[in-house]
């Protein structure tokens, strides 16, 4: 008898790596998984990840063919390149096949460009990000199944051993403040419009940054070039691993929709949200309402999950950034400890064995 084939999609890196964990327990049960990534541009699921690994993971680059049979189809949701999920679903739909999407942070799969497709069942990483889902797309099956990726991060005695690492080859001294001040990539002009605020808003303080813009950024090299112009204090960790970089760091700064932060919290590493400039004008002369887009996905009253239960984390313009960081500065221990207090609602993102869940709701349509 023929083993089961599963086609694993996705365009995002985020998608497909909570995806990857799972397809790796179903190889190992003896089930066939095949990998596809969007011919999108935005989509780095397969140059930044896929061929990354060791041993690297074949993957073809395209959407469906008539010729594609598949049992089931597992889709890692995007943020961004999201063409080939909607055309996998659809071929999903059009053939019989079950599908199933794995979203690997709050709100990715409920996208405005999504919403013309359903899926079979949605995977989520917690409670919270479940009622998003119900919000967004009510009637639609949901089962919560944690966040495989952070089941594999670092120990206390680790971090420890990392944040020294990082530090030492940054050439950042111990009594000295690491910044890591991280941009999203959608839209671009977002992270265009809130570095030259951010930069002015720094002027004046100690510390040592490490600017990060996100790797589908169209302008990321002009980006960069801003802030060496600048008269900042900064250290190139653009190709430093995020989590380590966090680890490292003193303090953490980042749009809304970043993984990574969540992380920066479970190690006690106060962060702060942007959530400025809340209105500007596109190149195509649109206006962009932050607080529309944050409510579009199913945020509550538009307040990113990461923030919803500390508001005060939350930057909604360069004087509260100003304000947060030279508290944060001054009261070191007070801020990490309010910091391990946000951290408790994202206990159960760390619960072991969501790599196993994803595993057995796709075994469950296979057998």
């Amino acid at each position: 008898m023929a083993k089961p084939l599963v086609y694993a999609a996705g365009g995002d890196i985020g998608g497909m790596k909570e995806v990857h964990e799972g397809m790796k327990v179903l190889r190992d049960a003896g089930v066939d998984v095949m990998y596809f990534v969007d011919d999108d541009p935005r989509a780095k699921a397969g140059t930044d990840f896929l061929a990354k690994q060791s041993p690297v993971i074949p993957y073809e680059t395209r959407g469906p063919v008539d010729s594609d049979c598949p049992n089931i189809i597992v889709i890692g949701t995007s943020a961004t390149a999201w063409a080939g999920q909607i055309a996998w679903t659809l071929y999903g739909e059009s053939r019989r096949i079950p599908v199933i999407w794995v979203e690997d942070f709050y709100g990715t799969g409920e996208r405005q460009g999504t919403l013309e497709v359903l899926p079979t069942v949605m995977l989520v990483i917690d409670a919270v990000a479940a009622e998003i889902v119900r919000k967004v797309r009510p009637g639609l099956k949901t089962i919560i199944v944690g966040k495989p990726t952070f089941g594999t991060l670092p120990n206390k005695d680790q971090a420890v051993v990392i944040r020294e690492h990082i530090r030492r080859e940054l050439g950042v001294r111990d009594h000295e403040f690491l910044l890591t001040i991280g941009f999203g990539g959608d839209p671009a002009e977002r992270a265009v419009v809130q570095l030259p605020l951010i930069i002015n808003a720094l002027q004046g303080f100690d510390v040592v940054c490490a600017f990060r813009f996100h790797p589908k950024h169209p302008q990321k090299d002009a980006l960069w070039s801003v802030v060496k112009a600048s008269e900042l204090h900064c250290v190139d960790a653009r190709t430093y691993d995020l989590t380590d970089l966090n680890i490292a760091s003193d303090a953490v700064f980042v749009d809304w929709g970043n993984t990574d932060a969540i992380k920066a919290i479970l190690y006690s590493v106060p962060t702060m949200t942007m959530l400025f400039p809340e209105k500007f004008v596109t190149e195509s002369g649109q206006v962009f309402h932050d607080y529309e887009r944050r409510a579009s996905v199913g945020y509550p009253e538009g307040v990113p999950p990461i923030i919803a239960s500390h508001p005060g984390w939350g930057m909604r313009n360069p004087i509260d950034f100003s304000v947060c960081l030279r508290d944060v500065m001054e009261y070191p221990d007070y801020a990490q400890k309010a910091t391990a207090q946000r951290a408790e609602s994202f206990y159960d993102l760390l619960i072991p064995g969501a790599a196993e869940r994803i595993a057995g709701e796709v075994m469950s349509f296979l057998f």
